[in-house]
């Protein structure tokens, strides 16, 4: 029983060589004594069925070819895992009192380390018998097809997310921009034939000024040139003035500002708003409407609801799709270590293929220690090499041994 290490982060590196003697359990050993007997990594058997092998042609062009696949594919798997964990924390950030543990992505329910150290090939999916570079073909369109979903689906979600945040922040945000039906009551406003109310937004600490000299302000109101002069309002003979004295209401105060409704002679409401401008205080024109309250409310509900159903949605999307995603990553280094073991070692078939778990700190000596073993196979590699092609990989970080690593 071969022990297991913790499925948090792990590296796998993918081996093959020539089967020793015919023996894949022998050569496995041999491995074994070179590296896990020593604490350096994990190591099962990497079962890569007998694929269909084509021409040398074919296959010096698919190892160009599933490189770059390969890459892809995992750019795809590392994006959708990065999603799902960022909804759940999004998730867990809205929700600080709660505690509860963050479900794993899973592959085919089991850990997706479990998976590569468990891998068997899915023959009902990926028929042996298919050329190698239509299954690479076939593998490569369901991923990019998955990460187009995954790019659509977040698009989608991160628009609403975005749509409903800017909701939020109007409603908590300064009295400026507050929706003011949030402040202000149906009794609140005094409306007339010839009054109109308005709101008035004070800096916080300019509230006594204002209540000292805002009945007055229409004093400092200078009148356009070329303005044709209004009959003045009168009754008594007396001049009506443009705000209705002591009509100044408190409606609502943070630190930052303060919220009064302000009842004003309509024909000359502009003789106080022009002046409260220069003040810098901010008229917002408000009439209050049971409708249109409904309406936002409705509006804000229907936002949060979508939300939440594109967040849930979001997640179990990233839940199948991941291990769908993963399984196909999985088959793709299986094909390319194939392809790569043929090109290297040659026909007939005769290689084993193993995964190794990786223990931390212990990278060097794990590749100082496989150096050691399979030092001879640099040689044979190098004397196999009759001509100017490259079959074996040989080139820019050479291992005579062929090499590939998993990151989960």
């Amino acid at each position: 029983q071969r022990s297991v290490m913790s499925d948090d982060r792990l590296r796998f590196w993918v081996v093959a060589v020539p089967t020793v003697g015919g023996s894949v359990s022998r050569t496995l050993k041999s491995l074994d004594v070179a590296t896990s007997m020593l604490g350096l990594s994990v190591n099962n058997e990497l079962r890569v069925p007998r694929l269909s092998v084509g021409t040398l042609d074919t296959l010096m062009t698919l190892s160009d070819t599933i490189a770059k696949v390969d890459e892809q594919t995992e750019a795809i798997v590392k994006k959708i895992g990065n999603q799902y964990i960022d909804s759940l924390s999004e998730e867990s950030q809205s929700n600080q009192g709660t505690a509860r543990s963050k479900p794993r992505l899973l592959v085919d329910n089991a850990s997706p380390a479990a998976f590569v150290r468990k891998f068997e090939w899915d023959r009902a999916r990926y028929p042996l018998g298919a050329p190698l570079d239509l299954l690479t073909d076939s593998i490569s369109t369901v991923a990019l097809k998955y990460g187009e979903d995954l790019r659509s689906l977040t698009h989608k979600f991160t628009e609403t997310k975005a749509n409903l945040a800017a909701l939020n922040r109007k409603e908590n945000g300064s009295l400026a921009v507050r929706p003011l039906h949030l402040i202000v009551g149906p009794h609140d406003l005094v409306e007339g034939e010839y009054i109109e109310s308005t709101i008035v937004i004070v800096p916080a600490n300019r509230e006594k000024e204002f209540l000292d000299t805002y009945e007055n302000l229409e004093s400092e109101y200078e009148d356009p040139e070329n303005e044709p002069k209004p009959n003045p309002f009168t009754s008594h003979g007396i001049t009506c003035k443009a705000v209705v004295p002591g009509s100044a209401l408190r409606l609502h105060g943070d630190k930052e500002s303060v919220a009064f409704r302000v009842v004003l002679m309509r024909k000359y409401a502009n003789k106080f708003k022009e002046p409260a401008k220069v003040k810098r205080y901010l008229c917002r024109e408000y009439h209050y409407d049971e409708t249109e309250i409904a309406s936002a409310a409705t509006s804000k509900f229907q936002t949060e609801k979508e939300c939440d159903y594109l967040w849930r949605n979001l997640v179990r999307w990233c839940s199948t799709a991941y291990s769908e995603v993963f399984k196909a990553w999985i088959h793709i280094k299986v094909i390319r270590v194939f392809v790569e073991a043929v090109l290297r070692f040659g026909l007939p078939i005769n290689f084993t293929a193993a995964t190794l778990e990786v223990k931390p700190q212990k990278e060097e000596r794990l590749r100082a220690a496989l150096g050691k073993i399979y030092a001879d196979l640099s040689t044979t590699a190098t004397s196999q090499k009759g001509d100017d092609v490259d079959y074996s990989g040989i080139g820019s970080d050479f291992y005579p041994y062929v090499y590939l690593k998993i990151d989960i």
